[in-house]
């Protein structure tokens, strides 16, 4: 913390207190595999790579669910064309190929999955809000 003073065009000056950034408290880039999976309850990976193998089998369907994979996924865009199957296929196909770098909680791909997963009871509700502030310091 310190003073900053800022010399007027006109004479004078102005001295203000200056604060620094507040610390981090959530690691949210950069994030591994092991970290990211450290995010979720225990049961919560193994429904997501359950859904993951199975993207493929049109006769596949999350159990329990009152949502259709081959539904419009209207949760995400009410005026969307595609499927939650169409866009979960393309998020699982990206996460794969991104996550060699580390995973980024606020990456619209991230945030669309986390959505969806908990629109068909694969994270609990209120979940997502925990994921995406990444993980503790």
């Amino acid at each position: 913390m310190s003073y900053v003073e800022t010399q007027l065009p006109n004479g004078g000056a102005v001295v203000e207190w200056v604060s620094p950034a507040p610390l981090p408290t959530h690691k949210t880039e950069g994030i591994t595999l092991i970290e990211w999976a450290s995010l979720f309850q225990p049961n919560e990976p193994v429904f997501i790579d359950e859904l993951e193998d199975h993207i493929n089998d049109l006769s596949y369907q999350v159990a329990g669910s009152l949502l259709s994979l081959d539904d419009l996924a209207t949760i995400i865009d009410p005026n969307t064309v595609v499927t939650y199957r169409q866009l979960l296929r393309t998020s699982f196909k990206r996460f794969n190929a991104a996550s060699k770098n580390g995973v980024t909680v606020s990456h619209p791909l991230v945030i669309m999955s986390l959505v969806i997963f908990e629109a068909f009871g694969l994270i609990a509700n209120g979940r997502k809000e925990t994921i995406l502030r990444g993980l503790p310091l």
